[in-house]
C-alpha cells in the first residue's frame, strides 16, 4: 500500500462498458427493412437498459457524498485523454487462470523512439495505489543523466485498463512487464526500479532477465513477512474475499474500502481502486522473494540497491533488515541527515566496491524515498549503469 500522498495523483475518469456500447451499435445497413426495424427497436431498448444502469450507478454515487466515489467496472484511460506528455499505450495479453486477458497498458516513456537517451533504461513499477507519477521527481534527474525512464501503470489503478478476470497476482504482473519489455525491444542496460509493493516485481524481473539487466533498485521494499501496513493479514484476506464474491457487490463495498485507505493515510482515487489495491496487497509474495534473491548470488549477476527508511509508517525497519540480510555480499551505508545527496552518493559508491549489492538506510526519511531522495536514486542508477559497462 503506497503511492505518493499529494494532490497531483492521477485524475479520476468516467468509465464505460465497451461490450455494452458496441452491442448498441451492431446494425447492418444492408439488412432488409423488417430486420433493420427490429434492430432499431432492440437498439433503443438496449440504450434504455444501459441508461437505467447509468442512472442506478449515479444514484449510488449520490449516496456516497463523503468519499465522492465513481464506480468503475473497467477503468481505462487512453494516453490521448490526458494532457500529460510522454504517455503511450501498448496492447498486452496476460494469462489469468485459464483465460487470456487483453489489456491496454499505459506507460510514461521519456524516449519513446529510443534514440536520444542512450545510457540505459529504467523501468519503474509503483505500489498500490500509485501510478507513473510516483516517480515524477526521479524522472527529470534520469533524463539529465542521459537515462531513459519508463513508468508502468498497473491495471485498474487509473490509467491502464482493467478486466475483472484478473486475479492481481505477481505472475500476471510479471507477464505484463515482460510483454512490455519484449514489445519495446529492450535488450540491454536495463534497471528495474520498484517502490514498495512494486519492489517485488522489480526484483523478479531482474532475476528473470539477467542477460539484459544491469541492476535492480528496490525503494522501501516489502519484506518476507506482512508489515504493519497490511496487518492483520487475515483481515486483509477477508476484505479481498468479500470483494471477489461478486462484481455486483463492489459498488456497495467501494465506499467502505475507500475509507479504509483514507484511514491508512493513502490516497486511492476511488473505492474501486482501493478494492483492487487490497487484492494486490493480498497477493504479495513475501517469503517467495527469496527465490529471486537466490538467483542473484553470482558475481556476474545484476547488482541490487536497496533504499530503505527509518521512519517508514508502513514497513518496519526490522523487516527491511531481515530482507537485506538475505542477499549475498550486501554492503551497507547508514545516512542520518536529510540534505546531503552529494556526500551520500559518494559514500554509497565507495562502499558498493566492497560488496556485490548495497543497502542504504535513511534513518530520518519516510515511506516515499522516490520523492525525498530522488536525486540520490537517479545518481546511483547512473553509477550502476557505469559499473555495468566498464
Amino acid at each position: 500500500m503506497d503511492g505518493i500522498s499529494d494532490k497531483d495523483q492521477s485524475t479520476e475518469y468516467e468509465s464505460s462498458n465497451d461490450e455494452d456500447v458496441q452491442a448498441l451499435q451492431i446494425v447492418d445497413e444492408q439488412e432488409p427493412p423488417v430486420v433493420k426495424e427490429r434492430a432499431k427497436k432492440s437498439q433503443i431498448e438496449g440504450k434504455m437498459s444501459f441508461g437505467m444502469l447509468k442512472l442506478e450507478l449515479n444514484h449510488l454515487r449520490s449516496l456516497d457524498h463523503i468519499s465522492k466515489i465513481k464506480v468503475q467496472q473497467s477503468v481505462a484511460m487512453s494516453y490521448t485523454s490526458s494532457n500529460e506528455p510522454n504517455l503511450f499505450q501498448k496492447a498486452i495479453s496476460v494469462k489469468s487462470g485459464a483465460s487470456m486477458v487483453d489489456l491496454n497498458v499505459v506507460y510514461e516513456d521519456t524516449d519513446h523512439n529510443g534514440d536520444t537517451l542512450s545510457r540505459g533504461t529504467v523501468i519503474m513499477t509503483h505500489g498500490a495505489p500509485g501510478s507513473h507519477k510516483d516517480f515524477k521527481y526521479v524522472t527529470p534527474h534520469l533524463k539529465r543523466l542521459g537515462i531513459r525512464s519508463i513508468g508502468v501503470n498497473w491495471p485498474g489503478l487509473g490509467y491502464s485498463s482493467y478486466n475483472n478476470r484478473l486475479q492481481n497476482t505477481n505472475e500476471e504482473r510479471a507477464q505484463l512487464l515482460q510483454g512490455l519489455v519484449d514489445s519495446l525491444g529492450l535488450e540491454s542496460n536495463l534497471v528495474f526500479l520498484g517502490h514498495s509493493r512494486g519492489s517485488e516485481d522489480a526484483l523478479r524481473m531482474a532475476a528473470n532477465n539477467q542477460d539484459k539487466t544491469a541492476a535492480a533498485v528496490l525503494v522501501n521494499p516489502i519484506g518476507f513477512r506482512p508489515h504493519r501496513g497490511v496487518r492483520p493479514f487475515w483481515g486483509l484476506k477477508v476484505f479481498v474475499w468479500i470483494w471477489n464474491l461478486s462484481v455486483l457487490l463492489q459498488p456497495f463495498l467501494s465506499p467502505i474500502y475507500y475509507l479504509v485507505y483514507q484511514t491508512l493515510g493513502l490516497k486511492a482515487k476511488t473505492g474501486h481502486i482501493a478494492g483492487i489495491c487490497l487484492t494486490l496487497m493480498a497477493h504479495s509474495d513475501f517469503s517467495k522473494q527469496k527465490d529471486s534473491i537466490n538467483l542473484l548470488k553470482g558475481d556476474d549477476c545484476p547488482r541490487v540497491l536497496v533504499a530503505c527508511s527509518g521512519k517508514d509508517h508502513l514497513i518496519e525497519s526490522e523487516l527491511t533488515k531481515e530482507f537485506v540480510c538475505a542477499f549475498h555480499r550486501m554492503a551497507e551505508v547508514v545516512c542520518t541527515t536529510t540534505s546531503d545527496e552529494p556526500d551520500i552518493v559518494e559514500r554509497a559508491t565507495e562502499v558498493l566496491g566492497y560488496g556485490r549489492h548495497l543497502s542504504v538506510f535513511f534513518k530520518e526519511e519516510n515511506h516515499f524515498l522516490q520523492k525525498h531522495r530522488a536525486l540520490f536514486l537517479a545518481e546511483m542508477v547512473s553509477v550502476l549503469l557505469t559499473d555495468k559497462n566498464k
